[in-house]
């Protein structure tokens, strides 16, 4: 009975060992992707962030403070009041293919800038088969 007993034992050691084996590769593997994602999702962050502050820069609108300038912007409140303004089709137009083209330039260079960084990042990462391989 005692040797039936050790190959049994022998038997589940070796099973759960190579459970666990499997489980440990799951886990590495899941992690792997995860940070894959999150990279990619802090780079698009950043670069929509960057994209946000520069066309906010470039679109900035001058504003001004102060009693003057109140008193500028309710004299130009007053005219529009009493003059109808209404844009031209053609003004319109070209606003909306501008508005158009911006966002679709944005998305392309941030499609671009995604790319070349998570190139960057995979050619200097040091890459962690080869640690494990070594160990």
């Amino acid at each position: 009975m005692s040797v039936l007993e050790t190959n049994d034992k022998k038997q589940l050691l070796k099973k759960s060992w190579q459970q666990r084996e499997a489980l440990e590769h799951e886990v590495t593997l899941l992690s792997e992707k995860t940070e894959k994602v999150l990279t990619n999702t802090l780079i698009i962050g950043g670069s929509l962030a960057v994209s946000y502050l520069l066309m906010r820069q470039f679109f900035k609108s001058k504003k001004k403070t102060g009693k003057k300038s109140k008193a500028v912007a309710k004299g130009a409140e007053l005219e529009e009041e009493h003059t109808e303004h209404h844009p031209s089709f053609f003004s319109s137009v070209a606003s909306e293919i501008g508005m158009a083209l911006a966002t679709q330039l944005t998305a392309f260079l941030l499609e671009i800038a995604r790319e070349k960084l998570v190139e960057y990042l995979e050619s200097h990462t040091p890459v962690k088969k080869e640690k494990d391989a070594d160990s």
